[in-house]
């Protein structure tokens, strides 16, 4: 079966697990969502769309850490006169926002889908990432790719 190689390689990436209030952290590596989120951004699939569902039930992936990077905190504030707050009300102060990146970070990643008869969607994906619908971006809107996402397509190898 195919295998779809992305390059994902920039100054700046960062690929949440979790969000606590204005807390915005980030992975070591890019996760399977980020990856899918990625490339449903190059076919134009809006988010909350079913056809993201399905994206990552039919794909495989992995991912290999081709230059580590560093982790970085960039302290954001916010500041409004009618700022909600979770407990209700409205707050009027500045909010510091911490959001982590990975700095200088170059990864390889391999997807694959699980039922040959999905294999279509290697090449639906390779088209995207070559001629992307939406403006791509390596986990947050400021963290633009440095080179070309898409690396290549490959036959998947088995040492059975």
């Amino acid at each position: 079966m195919k295998l779809l190689l992305m390059k994902l390689e920039g100054a700046l990436q960062s690929y949440g697990e979790w969000a606590k209030w204005d807390t915005r952290d980030s992975a070591q590596m890019p996760t399977k969502s980020a990856v899918i989120g990625l490339i449903a951004c190059c076919m134009g699939i809006p988010r909350y769309d079913e056809r993201i569902n399905e994206l990552h039930k039919k794909l495989q992936f992995a991912v290999r850490n081709d230059r580590p990077g560093s982790m970085m905190t960039d302290f954001h504030t916010v500041q409004s006169d009618n700022m909600r707050i979770a407990k209700g009300g409205e707050k009027k102060h500045t909010i510091l926002s911490p959001r982590m990146y990975i700095m200088d970070c170059a990864f390889m990643v391999a997807l694959s889908v699980n039922d040959a008869s999905n294999e279509y969607l290697i090449d639906s994906c390779a088209k995207a990432l070559k001629s992307p619908v939406w403006v791509p971006y390596l986990g947050r809107k400021s963290c633009v790719p440095s080179s070309p996402l898409f690396y290549g397509i490959t036959e998947e190898y088995s040492s059975a």
